[in-house]
């Protein structure tokens, strides 16, 4: 390795951490903002669940009662980690109204090491908040052993920086953060609506289930159930994909959109 090609790693090295730490940093100096990281997880898991666990009854008598805040809980991690990875992306627009992101455009490192070191601030961040969910899975009887942990960490982990890099792709486009999170909104909402958080793919009408299955988040899910209900009775009622796919379909989500990100920020004056 060239001397030049050392120092040109050793500066992207060094922008990625930095720009992952400075999100890291940002986010702990706003007290409100980590209480309500820690709150928002949870008040969804239980108000969702048992606000809709006592109105839905499976066709063939499954998800009653305990059985849907199990069949909830990967769809509220989904969930969680969706909102706050793409919402994570609005400090580029605050960093291009400050003047920030054209210092570090002006700086020797490459852009890929700034969408880098972007994506790992704020899937850093998103995991964060999904896992604070983990702890509560033992009382609604859902146990991890340390296979199925890594492998529901791996899911989560793909969801982090596939709409991570999502958020990164949107974010340079816009002039304002009001219009990012309408914008972003716009996409999302259909997005987690759509992902089989609430009920099973296949309790859908058929014009629906064409969407679900066009959604990369369903397959997020679809995996961590796979995952944690490997053992149960109705495991069969409420997955739709085999492993194998759910993790092909975010795994190439998540490159896709990474790849377009790269080329966004190269762009991006």
């Amino acid at each position: 390795m060239t001397g030049d090609l050392r120092l040109a790693l050793s500066y992207d090295l060094r922008t990625v951490y930095v720009m992952w730490l400075r999100d890291v940093k940002r986010f702990l100096r706003e007290k409100p903002r980590v209480l309500a990281m820690v709150a928002q997880p949870v008040l969804y898991f239980i108000i969702l669940g048992y606000g809709l666990g006592n109105e839905f009854r499976g066709d063939e008598g499954f998800l009653v009662g305990q059985e849907y805040m199990q069949f909830l809980f990967p769809g509220v991690i989904g969930m969680t980690i969706l909102f706050a990875s793409v919402y994570a992306s609005v400090a580029i627009i605050w960093d291009k109204e400050f003047g920030f992101m054209k210092e570090i455009l002006a700086a020797p490192s490459s852009r890929a090491s700034i969408v880098l070191g972007k994506v790992l601030g704020g899937s850093s961040l998103a995991m964060i908040q999904g896992a604070i969910l983990i702890p509560m899975a033992t009382y609604w009887d859902i146990h991890f052993t340390p296979a199925s942990l890594l492998k529901v960490l791996g899911f989560m982990w793909l969801i982090a920086v596939a709409f991570t890099s999502f958020g990164l792709v949107i974010a340079p486009l816009m002039q304002s953060h009001e219009g990012f999170q309408v914008v972003m909104s716009f996409l999302i909402l259909p997005l987690f609506l759509l992902s089989g958080v609430f009920f099973p793919v296949w309790t859908a009408p058929e014009s629906m289930k064409i969407m679900m299955k066009a959604d990369p988040l369903t397959y997020a899910i679809d995996g961590m159930r796979q995952v944690l209900f490997k053992d149960v009775t109705w495991i069969e009622y409420v997955v739709s994909f085999t492993l194998a796919k759910d993790l092909a379909v975010i795994a190439g989500f998540a490159v896709v959109v990474l790849a377009a990100a790269f080329l966004v920020m190269r762009r991006m004056d």
